[in-house]
């Protein structure tokens, strides 16, 4: 691994030539085995007040023994004093969840967590102090009794009119407590609830004054709510654009920037379906209060550990962050950051839309069989002589031909076997022709959409359903975690030239199970979604034309899927919400359509002007380079350097290697690129590099093995 910073050891911890500090600010022990969830708040005569839950018996379970202790630092963090205890166990199980916030009238509040059972008894507990810290008054109980309510460590926050939230959450919802008399008397906001429900909300007042609530979920990363009036009531939930495991993140503000700063465990390809791995610890920073993010660097990553429950403390304009180690038991760890280390001067990070990759059409494809072919050539010779090509598996394009952009025919089969028994195959046995086997385990027997060209003679495929497609795209991804987000580009088809079997007819409850399907295999949070792009944006369209698609950075190792049907089929998946609220995936719709994001335009060349006038507004177009076999067979690269040219961001093909029956013609990039910059409104100087692997691991602030 490549720094950007030259490391050095001390007996305290790590410094990066003079700009970053790392120590073990509470060492394990055999009679300590967790130091964890801590928050600092800064002291009246500059000096640090750091609090933390530490587990004095057991094994550190989350509901063993603990107290919550202290430690202060006169030096602005780069050494502590002895350890004090700032609240004794006073609860059936432990007392935990640190929070401080400076009061009005100077003293200090303390929130914490009183466990009384491992699942039924959690109580949010105040105690103030009005020594600094040094003692703390009896206890006030916030939440009501006979329930379990949590909060998380460094949270709380008061807004510009005085109001304090203390984030909380109990049973899936998360909320605040609000009080508007400085901690006097304290009630409920609206609860939030995503999906199976969240848990650990943050918060952070947005320079217009709304309040910005981020939550844990096991949806496949942080989701977002936005409330208008002071964090008493929420908006309906959505995805953010922190992909990543189900633990916290950390919200604050950088103060020499004022752009907003989160650092959570951003690892959107973890093959766990919960994505329970919090490795690496991540931070971004968002210039748009929150609707996009970039800058994604690093602070932990290594394969043999995990980091978790951050909080961040900024105190002359360096975070102060507090986090805690798996490796070796639970030890308390503090990096101290300059701010400069989450801007660091470099070219901001491309979006999809200033990308462009090769994709390949009919993905799945393979040339029909001779039997296959001779019916064809007899009935529909125009469809025999295009699709005489054939695709490698979907791995292999992914893996070995860096092919970003897939697209399947799928076929609607929900008793199982409508496709099973193709005529072809049927004639090729009455011929007594040998042809290669077809389906042998069976697939096509059972129920679910079939991914084929046309029933009865173009049926051969490299993947026979639609699961087994996804399946293998993800367990792709899963090897690559931040590999450029694959594309998916599906065609629902309800016709085929064959009057012999007539396909079902794709309707607004058959795209409701093809929804079932693709989140059967991926979570949402591996899926980039109209949501995802739209933010708080009225429209899609709205979104793009203001700030285009989101970065490669924060869509790395997902999938986007993509409805290559218009017309009926496309208004039918429309019907619901024409902003795709809630919805898989995006239509190819005019470009003045509220859910215009992306647009098909087949014809490079004689598109090419409308092309270019689109990609310069920010939408992503998809185009081809090549139809049937004419370029292959006549060696002609006119159509693909339009394509090429035109600035699409996916160029589509079926022949992203050559077939040397027809021609040396092939659709790739120079030098083996996979994601190269758009010629149109790529980042400059960026020509010869690919994207996929920019910006480079070695933004990370990261140790070579653990002080």
């Amino acid at each position: 691994m490549l720094f950007r910073f030259c490391i050095f050891w001390t007996l305290a911890g790590v410094v990066s030539a003079g700009e970053a500090f790392r120590t073990v600010v509470a060492p394990v022990g055999p009679a300590n085995p967790r130091n964890s969830e801590a928050a600092i708040i800064p002291l009246k005569d500059g000096s640090l007040l750091l609090g933390w839950t530490e587990f004095y018996a057991g094994s550190g379970a989350d509901h063993g023994p603990a107290r919550i202790s202290g430690k202060r630092s006169q030096d602005a963090g780069r050494t502590w004093g002895d350890k004090v205890t700032l609240v004794e166990n006073d609860g059936g199980c432990n007392v935990m969840e640190v929070n401080f916030l400076r009061l009005n009238d100077g003293r200090i509040a303390l929130f914490y967590c009183q466990k009384n059972s491992e699942s039924m008894d959690c109580r949010v507990m105040m105690r103030t102090s009005n020594d600094e810290g040094r003692t703390f008054s009896q206890p006030q109980q916030l939440s009501a009794d006979a329930k379990y309510t949590g909060l998380t460590n460094g949270r709380c926050i008061r807004l510009k009119s005085g109001r304090i939230l203390l984030e909380a959450w109990e049973g899936g919802d998360s909320y605040c407590y609000l009080s508007d008399d400085d901690g006097q008397t304290w009630r409920e906001s609206q609860r939030v609830k995503p999906g199976d429900g969240s848990w650990e909300p943050a918060c952070i007042e947005l320079k217009d004054g709304r309040v910005l609530m981020l939550m844990r979920t096991g949806l496949g990363g942080q989701y977002q709510s936005i409330s208008a009036d002071g964090g008493a009531t929420w908006s309906n939930p959505a995805p953010s654009q922190l992909a990543g495991t189900a633990a916290p993140v950390s919200i604050s503000r950088v103060p020499t920037t004022g752009d907003l700063l989160a650092i959570w465990n951003h690892n959107p390809g973890t093959a766990d379906a919960q994505n329970r791995n919090r490795n690496p610890l991540t931070a971004a920073i968002s210039r748009d209060e929150g609707q996009t993010w970039e800058q994604f660097r690093n602070i932990e990553d290594a394969p043999d550990d995990a980091w978790a429950y951050p909080a961040v403390t900024w105190v002359n304009q360096e975070a102060l962050l507090t986090y805690f180690n798996y490796q070796g038991g639970h030890s308390l760890l503090l990096k101290i950051l300059p701010a400069s280390w989450f801007s660091p001067v470099m070219e901001s990070p491309p979006r999809l839309d200033q990308t462009q990759v090769i994709g390949t059409h009919n993905s799945y494809h393979v040339a029909p069989d001779v039997v296959a072919d001779g019916l064809m050539r007899a009935v529909v010779p125009r469809e025999a002589e295009a699709n005489a090509h054939t695709h490698r598996p979907l791995t292999e394009q992914l893996e070995e031909l860096g092919v970003r952009q897939l697209e399947l025919d799928l076929f609607l089969d929900p008793r199982g076997g409508l496709y099973a028994n193709p005529f072809a195959l049927q004639a090729a046995k009455l011929q007594q022709k040998d042809v290669p086997a077809h389906d042998p385990a069976g697939k096509l027997k059972q129920p679910g959409i079939k991914v084929l060209h046309s029933p009865d003679f173009e049926f051969r495929t490299t993947v026979y359903t639609f699961a087994d497609a996804l399946l293998e795209i993800l367990a792709w991804s899963d090897k690559h975690p931040r590999h450029f987000p694959v594309f998916l580009l599906l065609e629902l088809k309800s016709e085929s030239f064959s009057p012999l079997t007539k396909p079902p007819t794709w309707d607004a409850a058959a795209c409701v199970g093809l929804e079932q399907e693709i989140l059967a295999v991926f979570p949402r949070g591996r899926i980039l979604t109209p949501d995802n792009v739209r933010g708080d944006q009225k429209t899609l369209r709205d979104a793009v034309l203001a700030r285009g698609w989101p970065t490669v950075e924060a869509a790395r190792g997902r999938v986007v899927f993509l409805l290559d049907n218009e017309g009926p089929i496309g208004s039918e998946y429309l019907q619901p919400s024409d902003i795709l609220a809630g919805r898989l995936l995006f239509v190819s719709v005019p470009r003045t359509h509220p859910a215009a994001a992306w647009m098909k335009r087949n014809d490079s060349v004689g598109s090419f002007a409308e092309i270019q006038s689109l990609v310069k507004a920010g939408f992503l177009v998809r185009t081809r380079a090549d139809a049937g076999t004419v370029e292959a067979r006549a060696n002609e690269v006119i159509r693909r350097d339009r394509a090429f040219a035109s600035g699409a961001q996916l160029v589509s093909t079926d022949y992203p290697e050559p077939d040397l029956r027809f021609s040396p013609y092939a659709v790739r990039f120079e030098a083996g690129i996979v994601v190269r910059a758009n010629p149109v409104t790529g980042p400059a100087g960026r020509a010869g590099q690919d994207l996929e692997s920019w910006p480079a691991p070695s933004d990370s602030l990261v140790p070579a093995t653990s002080p």
